[in-house]
């Protein structure tokens, strides 16, 4: 999973690239070139008293004479590298710059200003080869995790920002680099490495990237049902990434996965959505089951139509197929309560069919 992106991956990417170069119009003005690293006060790292570990230097940039900035980290929980970038970011429509890292991982950027609010939006960087970003000030966010000085509502001060940070979000050994950081005036298009969502569809997962910590397995205790789930490159016809289910599934038993639903933690939002669809590859017909708990953790199920077998399809359920599971219910499940989809956190997939099979699955959206 962590090796060498899918050509198609990769094809993606410069299209991307493409349309971050040539969006339209726009002023650039570089804000960082890392030359302040290592001057005392104007750069550190930070993380968790758990073990994990930063380090912050400067390498050679994407360009001939530029510099780039390393982040090196193991972590165990959190941490990351800040830099003093004071700059007036008013007027600003987006930051740019180039990054890589040798595998993939999830990389926190945030913006600091005077009054120590923090701004934070989140890039997935897939190769080790230099990808240009473009972060749109509009994806910034206030962070869930504020100084206890800093101000809870007062506006960010655009105008007045004084330093940037690199967190990775993936946990383990990461070794992220990002070029000159430089802010653009006018037309901008987001370059983000995230899936591109359009108001038609919203991919809940396409497993380029998901940490092990992002999908479990449940199974009844009886019956003996096993089942298995591992992340591989390359499906014949795919296109893509995808997950490899393996199960012996039991008479009278059950047994499935669940996989977090977006990209980051924090649940997404399935308002409006039609149909739950994700493509499937299955040697023989098999029967899934999908499932979901809502807004208010009532857990929703639906059975999907048989696979043909034999070949990558698309199966699809609509959303007025999925009812209350009539087996099981969280204990803080809100009886009683309509259907929610604004905040979802997870979703299941399952097999009905009975003995042992396998089935991959490559790309999960929500269809709105």
């Amino acid at each position: 999973m962590r090796n060498l992106l899918h050509p198609s991956t990769i094809k993606i990417l410069g299209v991307a690239l493409i349309l971050a170069l040539f969006a339209g119009p726009a002023r650039s003005q570089t804000l960082q070139d890392w030359s302040a690293l290592g001057k005392a006060g104007d750069s550190g790292v930070f993380s968790d008293t758990d073990g994990s570990s930063v380090a912050a230097s400067v390498e050679e940039g994407p360009l001939g004479g530029q510099k780039a900035l390393r982040v090196a980290s193991e972590l165990k929980d959190w941490g990351g590298a800040w830099v003093r970038m004071r700059a007036d970011l008013a007027g600003v429509s987006a930051i740019r710059f180039q990054a890589r890292s040798p595998t993939p991982g999830l990389l926190r950027v945030a913006l600091g200003d005077d009054q120590k609010a923090r701004y934070v939006t989140v890039i997935r960087v897939l190769s080790e080869e230099w990808q240009w970003f473009t972060l749109p000030l509009s994806s910034f966010a206030p962070t869930p995790y504020a100084f206890p000085q800093a101000p809870r509502t007062a506006a960010f001060h655009w105008s007045k920002v004084e330093e940037i940070q690199f967190q990775p979000e993936t946990l383990g050994s990461t070794n992220f680099a990002v070029g000159p950081v430089s802010a653009l005036r006018g037309k901008a298009r987001a370059a983000t490495g995230m899936p591109e969502n359009d108001p038609a569809r919203l991919v809940a997962q396409d497993f380029i990237l998901l940490e092990k910590n992002a999908y479990g397995p449940f199974s009844d205790e009886k019956s003996g049902s096993e089942i298995t789930l591992a992340l591989k490159q390359d499906p014949q016809g795919g296109g893509g990434p995808f997950a490899d289910f393996r199960y012996d599934l039991k008479a009278g038993g059950w047994c499935g996965y669940w996989i977090r639903a977006g990209q980051l933690w924090g649940g997404q939002d399935w308002t409006g959505a039609k149909a739950f669809r994700c493509r499937v590859l299955s040697r023989e017909p098999l029967t899934l089951q999908f499932g979901f708990n809502d807004a208010n953790q009532n857990a929703y199920v639906a059975t999907a139509p048989p696979t043909a077998g034999g070949g990558w399809q698309t199966v699809e359920v609509p959303l007025e197929d999925f009812r209350l599971n009539p087996y099981y219910q969280p204990a803080e499940a809100q009886k009683g309560q309509p259907l929610d989809l604004s905040h979802i956190e997870s979703f299941n997939i399952a097999p009905v069919t009975k003995g042992e099979h396998d089935f991959q699955v490559s790309r999960v959206e929500i269809k709105k």
